[in-house]
């Protein structure tokens, strides 16, 4: 396939981005800054790739941003990636929430910001150069440097974890006398934020335990939007909920719609 994967917006909400090579960093390593950097323009980055897993196709500076292509040249699917900026962990990107892999032979964009390559690589670097740290394939496997790819894995760990306490809080709730009241949203969002965020984690799973009840609460409060809207209007096909809560009738049915959400985000974890 040579189509490329690029992902809108809104599409791309809950793409764990920077989190997991962010915490690494935050643990590992404090990089400097300084106040100016110059007003040279920063050439394209060097590409440089420790997977094996994926080749340069093409690069090109749009938008303040570089666009690098990347082609999956691996016979497998890819769910996650991470990269470096001058030898820097600079984001990760996960796709095991959504629908979408990088499948063999598929085409990825991976877009970087031109002011964060400016300010990661420093007025001394000639050259910038943007590396793949690590893989993740669709088998939970990896390619790369161990720790980056951990540090992908361990997010996910920590979302499950999460995950599976917000589904016991949610099927308790769809019991409630008054869950299809807008109310009962509101308790159960309180008992969402009181999930426990575990210390004695590492920093990555500490990431997925907090992005798992972020995400969780962001749904929730569409979901009581909608039912607000629902009031107020003649039928509540008049005021469609989108994404990932699509086709529901209530909020009963929209909870049990979150648990089976939240069931297939386990089983990809």
């Amino acid at each position: 396939m040579d189509s490329t994967r690029r992902l809108a917006t809104k599409q791309r909400l809950f793409v764990v981005c920077s989190s997991v090579l962010g915490a690494i960093l935050l643990s590992s390593a404090v990089i400097s800054s300084t106040a100016s950097r110059g007003q040279r323009e920063v050439r394209l980055p060097l590409v440089k790739d420790t997977t094996g897993s994926l080749s340069l196709i093409s690069q090109e500076r749009l938008d303040g941003r570089f666009v690098t292509r990347m082609q999956n040249t691996s016979n497998k699917a890819i769910t996650a990636y991470g990269t470096a900026v001058c030898d820097a962990p600079e984001s990760s990107t996960d796709y095991s929430i959504g629908d979408d892999l990088i499948e063999p032979g598929e085409v990825v964009d991976i877009d970087t910001s031109i002011r964060a390559v400016s300010h990661m690589c420093g007025s001394k670097i000639t050259r910038p150069t943007l590396t793949i740290l690590a893989v993740v394939f669709d088998d939970r496997t990896y390619a790369g440097e161990f720790q980056w790819a951990k540090g992908i894995l361990d997010d996910r760990r920590g979302q499950k974890i999460q995950l599976k306490r917000i589904n016991r809080l949610l099927a308790n709730a769809s019991k409630w006398p008054d869950a299809s009241q807008s109310a009962a949203l509101e308790i159960l969002k309180g008992e969402i934020r009181a999930l426990p965020i575990d210390e004695a984690e590492t920093p990555a799973v500490r990431g997925g335990l907090s992005s798992a009840k972020q995400r969780a609460l962001y749904l929730l409060d569409e979901l009581k939007l909608w039912h607000q809207g629902s009031l107020t209007a003649q039928s509540r096909r008049n005021i469609p909920i989108q994404g990932e809560l699509a086709g529901i009738d209530s909020l009963p049915e929209g909870i049990e719609k979150l648990i089976t959400l939240n069931k297939k985000w386990i089983s990809r974890y």
